[in-house]
């Protein structure tokens, strides 16, 4: 059966949900934290990641990024920068802040909703108003040794 696990000769093996080749246990990575394995194996499964990598979900991101930037008039609020390269954005959260940010937001509708909590800021200036938070706030720098 299709993802279940049989010996053949003492070895453990199982057919792949991807590519449909029985594989011994050892071609099929762990899932998650649990003890169980994944349904495809680690061929299929680094070739579907790098795929997704090019398409999917980090070419919706760099979108929702430029989009974003646009909405917020694509330049920095302190600084007054304006530049074609869209890496040099970062998004500082002015009020309160969502657990997980930014960065953990799935669908473009939440990563819009959080960004509307945001002013767009260069790189520069985002490590500025961190550091004069910081300060503000009189945390140091590195926690004590010891």
């Amino acid at each position: 059966m299709q993802g279940e696990f049989w010996d053949v000769d003492g070895v453990r093996v199982r057919t792949c949900t991807q590519c449909r080749e029985t594989l011994a246990e050892s071609e099929f990575m762990p899932k998650g934290r649990a003890q169980r394995l994944r349904s495809e194996c680690r061929r299929c499964f680094r070739a579907a990641r790098a795929r997704g990598k090019k398409d999917g979900f980090y070419r919706s991101r760099r979108k929702w990024k430029s989009e974003a930037i646009a909405a917020a008039g694509g330049e920095c609020v302190d600084c007054g920068l304006r530049t074609e390269f869209e890496a040099v954005y970062d998004f500082h959260h002015t009020g309160k802040k969502r657990s997980g940010g930014l960065t953990t937001t799935r669908s473009r509708g939440s990563f819009m909703r959080e960004v509307m909590k945001c002013v767009l800021l260069c790189a520069n200036c985002h490590r500025i108003r961190h550091e004069k938070e910081r300060r503000a706030s009189g945390t140091p720098l590195l926690p004590p040794s010891g």
